[in-house]
């Protein structure tokens, strides 16, 4: 099962759900990379369109254009595991954007149809004090 999961995918959508609410959290026209290794993984994601900080320095861009941009990328990576019985990839986080994620899993039921990849969320995530579900589309664009 492993190998299928192996090489980098590109993001083709990301959709979240909350009740009868649905949203594309990271616009309709997202950009994000995979990869699995086989005992590594690592993601981001990110708004098609984001906007530029005024300075070059990362250490003396303002406070308020930092705040803005914050929910429009993620990345996190670390080890992996997958049970085939439950269809279930559980995302080990070593390292991520949001500090508080570090050491948590992340657990994903997947579907593989094609050249695609869907990741459903398992445990619902808190935004804007809502729980939503996430489905992400992925296509492999090259294997490993």
């Amino acid at each position: 099962m492993k190998d299928q999961f192996i090489g980098r995918w590109k993001l083709l959508s990301c959709v979240a759900q909350s009740g009868d609410e649905k949203a594309e959290p990271i616009g309709a026209n997202p950009f994000g990379m995979l990869f699995y290794m086989p005992d590594y993984m690592s993601v981001f994601l990110a708004k098609s369109q984001r906007t530029n900080f005024s300075v070059m320095d990362m250490h003396n861009v303002p406070a308020d254009e930092i705040v803005s941009n914050f929910p429009d990328f993620e990345a996190y990576c670390g080890t992996y595991n997958i049970d085939e019985e439950t269809k279930i990839v559980a995302h080990n986080i070593e390292c991520a954007k949001v500090p508080n994620w570090i050491g948590m899993d992340f657990r994903r039921y997947y579907q593989f149809h094609d050249n695609r990849l869907t990741l459903t969320t398992v445990d619902d995530l808190s935004l804007d004090n809502k729980d939503w579900s996430f489905v992400l589309e992925w296509e492999k664009v090259e294997s490993l």
